[in-house]
């Protein structure tokens, strides 16, 4: 039996609402790893962390334990943005990953499961992906804004 990781994230009380809570990504995660022949060897969870950056307390020691324990496959995540949402940290992290034969692995997204996985298209494909889902992020949290401070009543009439 090949030896995972999981790691699951939130980032806000709304993921936790619209189905993204760690326990379903965790159930997920477990299931996807017993279809595969994995064993769980430790699940990392960040509560209330973002994914913009790389400075999360559990992926962070999750990344260390994947250099230092030889007998880790692969790192499985729920969906790719909860690894990362940032193209330099996905890239460089999961060459860090490749680096120690780690692979990672998503339950929802087909990535590293084939050779293909790592051709050029693949690769424009993700930085596309990630970009996209950051640009979004940050489109929504300026839409939001003027809501989140009190300030959408002043504009009613204007929008």
């Amino acid at each position: 039996m090949k030896n995972a990781l999981a790691y699951a994230r939130v980032s806000t009380k709304e993921q936790a609402e619209k189905g993204l809570s760690i326990p379903a990504q965790l159930k997920a995660i477990r299931e996807y790893a017993k279809s595969q022949g994995f064993k769980i060897l430790e699940e990392y969870v960040d509560e209330g962390e973002s994914a913009k950056t790389a400075d999360r307390p559990a992926f962070k020691r999750m990344i260390k334990r994947c250099q230092k324990d030889k007998s880790i496959d692969a790192v499985i995540v729920h969906k790719i943005d909860r690894f990362s949402r940032n193209n330099i940290d996905f890239y460089a992290y999961k060459a860090i990953l490749k680096k120690e034969g780690v692979r990672l692995l998503s339950v929802t997204e087909n990535i590293g499961k084939s050779p293909i996985a790592f051709n050029a298209f693949s690769l424009i494909w993700r930085a596309l992906f990630l970009e996209f889902v950051d640009r979004r992020r940050k489109m929504l949290a300026y839409l939001l804004a003027p809501s989140l401070c009190g300030l959408d009543q002043n504009l009613r009439g204007y929008m």
